[in-house]
């Protein structure tokens, strides 16, 4: 992997962070969305104005512009993938997630023969790229990682990894092992929220996260997917953020395919009651955010997991997206047994076979194995 420079995202992220949105957003003209809309290549100044409110009213020409783009750089496929979670074991203090040390609930780490056991039933489904979650544990270390990820290759053409944050040594072993894809979600770009929202572990370091993606990039990830969970902070300065974010990525690691996620906080066990203040995040704005990206992006790849419903995803997918899960679960050990406990729950419940019959009544291709990798070997 060629590096340009050695630098984080964090050096241009300290930039914007001083920036007035709220002053910015409302200062938009419509003159100023019709001109960026109009436009090959967008700067900061035309991605705020489509991320502003104000640009709602032009959604109708987002949608067509992000179809056309999207047609014309990913052709008709939609990548389909599926999560496997391992463990849910967690020393982190995160009030919005279902593993939270706060959360009581019996957990669990897969054993290797558990592992191979949930591997199989989702390659019978058809799902040839998985992607490996699990808490942060001691339970989970390096060692596991590197064997539950030899175990999966047995089963997939690609493995992509959500873990907790690693160190560069350590993202190399995995890569040896046959890892190819790393996600990492900053959650939330705001300092101060993280801060609160984080009460203890290792998450709780910002900067440590926020270079993770540096880190993956230096190691020799194929791919690497980011994104902030919608509902934490004031959602359109989010999205400005993680799209700055993944335009980093692009420039700084030539060859990088870059992905970028907008997943919506979901209930945790069945409640949504949460301890701090949410941020609505409607539909619409989600079309929003999705088109726009494809306008500011043109090449990054968007994902949309089962976290949205069927009939959003439905309705969304022509207009930006290129990569989907299907058949998932998001509990450990959920492919396999009946489990309740979950990180989050999901709300498209549909079975890969039920999905893709979606997609082709679109006149979509639904694809499980990456184009890269077979044209590339």
């Amino acid at each position: 992997m060629i590096v340009i420079s050695r630098k984080s995202f964090a050096d241009i992220l300290d930039k914007y962070y001083q920036w007035d949105f709220d002053r910015l957003f409302d200062e938009v003209s419509y003159e100023d969305i019709e001109r960026a809309i109009f436009k090959d290549y967008l700067d900061d100044g035309d991605l705020i104005a489509l991320l502003s409110p104000k640009a709602q009213s032009y959604i109708e020409y987002l949608a067509k512009k992000s179809y056309r783009i999207t047609r014309q750089f990913f052709g008709n496929v939609i990548f389909i993938y599926a999560p496997l979670y391992v463990s849910d074991h967690c020393v982190n203090a995160c009030l919005y997630c279902g593993f939270s040390v706060f959360e009581k609930f019996k957990r669990r780490t897969l054993s290797y023969d558990e592992v191979s056991k949930e591997a199989k039933i989702l390659a019978d489904k058809g799902i040839r790229h998985v992607l490996l979650l699990t808490g942060e544990s001691k339970l989970v270390g390096v060692d596991y990682i590197v064997n539950v990820v030899r175990i999966l290759k047995e089963y997939f053409d690609e493995v992509s990894i959500e873990i907790y944050p690693m160190d560069e040594e350590d993202y190399r072993k995995v890569i040896e092992n046959g890892a190819e894809g790393l996600t990492v979600y900053q959650e939330v770009y705001d300092k101060d929220i993280y801060d609160k929202l984080h009460v203890f572990g290792p998450k709780k370091n910002y900067l440590y996260r926020l270079e993770t993606p540096d880190r993956g990039g230096r190691a020799g990830f194929r791919e690497i997917n980011i994104g902030a969970l919608l509902g934490l902070a004031p959602v359109r300065r989010e999205v400005f953020f993680a799209l700055k974010h993944a335009q980093y990525l692009f420039d700084t690691y030539p060859g990088l395919e870059v992905g970028i996620s907008f997943p919506r906080i979901r209930p945790i066990h069945g409640s949504s009651n949460f301890s701090f203040k949410v941020y609505e995040v409607s539909d619409i704005d989600m079309v929003q955010f999705i088109t726009v990206s494809r306008l500011f992006l043109n090449r990054v790849a968007i994902n949309i997991s089962t976290r949205e419903s069927p009939e959003f995803r439905d309705n969304i997918v022509l207009l930006g997206p290129t990569r989907m899960s299907a058949g998932s679960s998001t509990a450990v050990g959920g492919y396999s047994e009946n489990v309740n406990s979950s990180q989050f729950e999901i709300s498209d419940e549909r079975t890969v076979e039920e999905f893709c019959s979606m997609l082709k009544a679109k006149s979509l291709m639904p694809t499980f194995v990456n184009w890269v990798r077979e044209f590339n070997g």
